[in-house]
């Protein structure tokens, strides 16, 4: 029960964080301030932060050559492009629908998973998917 209570605070500290950051993307334009900056800036301070967090529980880690290029491809090259088409989304929508579609990606991952790992889809899965593509066309 203690770790559901711990992951269920993380992630409501997550979705607050997640949802204040376009409000505050959308200020730091209006003050002249461009994507790639604000985002350079996100990065730093987030990377800052990982370290000291990870010198305080005083984790120790390796990584291989063939780790480094994936995290390498999903983090340096795939989140990239995912953020700044997410940043740069909040100059034409308003931040609520950009968030909304940005966080619509369970659909495709259910969908390319049933079609590339040939993952069956439970009925549960379905109905949310329902529910959640219908709730996306009334918002």
């Amino acid at each position: 029960m203690r770790d559901l209570k711990k992951g269920t605070i993380y992630a409501i500290i997550s979705a607050l964080c997640f949802g204040i950051m376009p409000i505050f993307a959308i200020k730091a334009y209006s003050f002249g301030m461009s994507v790639y900056t604000l985002l350079v800036l996100r990065f730093s301070i987030s990377s800052l932060l990982f370290f000291i967090f990870l010198i305080w529980k005083k984790t120790t880690f390796t990584i291989g050559k063939k780790d480094f290029k994936l995290l390498f491809l999903l983090g340096g090259v795939l989140f990239t492009l995912l953020s700044v088409l997410h940043f740069e989304s909040l100059k034409y929508l308003t931040s609520s629908m950009a968030v909304l579609l940005l966080f619509s990606f369970p659909i495709f991952v259910s969908i390319f998973s049933f079609f590339i790992y040939k993952e069956k889809l439970k009925i549960q899965s379905i109905i949310a998917l329902l529910f959640t593509f219908i709730s996306m066309i009334f918002l």
